[in-house]
């Protein structure tokens, strides 16, 4: 079983020193044979020391199996992140549409609107079409997911098409994001992965040896697409 660690902390050490030298020799009042040095050093050493503890309790939950936040993935997006590899990894599901996943016992091959979708996210976040707009409430945060129609014909061809997808009301242009798979005209629900899930899905890329197959220290994961 993998052993997840946490930085306890970080502890360093720092040390400076610094030399200065003076020599003059002098011989009678011959100025040619007189001569004279000046020397200087210094030396900084730093020695940092890192501690870890393992990773459990709340902070491996938090941390590791509770699923990402919603508003988190699409803040990733709007940061720059690649959306297509962002949401195959992070996202199993967008308002009922099914990404693929390669973890028994779920494994299942890729909807063929969510590879659409996640295509005309990518274009409408490159036309600088897509937007978050957080709302604070007494104890909580809400985030909507804005899509901006003036940014030309394809773009506005692309959020029509998500929209149709995703069975978004068509007459509006700001979604509340959730979290889960419910189907419903004013949001946009993602049921998300955990940390560990992702790093399982990316594990079903790595190539292992038919040794390791054959003795068991791996097992065979057939591709869901």
């Amino acid at each position: 079983m993998p052993v997840y660690l946490d930085i306890a902390s970080v502890v360093s050490s720092r040390s400076v020193s610094a030399d200065l030298s003076l020599e003059a020799n002098r011989y009678g009042n011959d100025p040619a044979r007189s001569n004279s040095t000046l020397g200087a050093s210094g030396s900084y050493k730093e020695s940092p020391t890192v501690s870890y503890a393992p990773l459990t309790g709340a902070r491996l939950v938090n941390s590791l199996l509770r699923p990402i936040q919603p508003d988190t993935v699409f803040a990733m997006i709007s940061g720059g992140r690649k959306v297509d590899f962002l949401l195959r990894a992070a996202v199993r599901s967008i308002n009922g549409v099914y990404g693929a996943t390669t973890l028994s016992p779920n494994a299942r091959p890729e909807d063929d609107a969510f590879a659409r979708v996640i295509e005309a996210i990518g274009r409408i976040e490159q036309a600088d079409a897509l937007g978050l707009r957080i709302e604070k409430r007494e104890d909580h945060a809400v985030t909507y997911v804005m899509f901006h129609q003036d940014r030309g014909p394809g773009t506005q061809d692309d959020i029509r098409l998500v929209k149709e997808l995703l069975g978004l009301d068509p007459e509006r242009n700001e979604y509340r994001l959730v979290f889960g798979s419910a189907r419903r005209p004013d949001q946009i629900a993602l049921n998300t992965r955990s940390i560990q899930q992702v790093m399982g899905e990316l594990a079903s890329g790595v190539e292992v040896p038919e040794q390791d197959l054959r003795e068991g220290r791996a097992s065979a994961r057939a591709p869901a697409g």
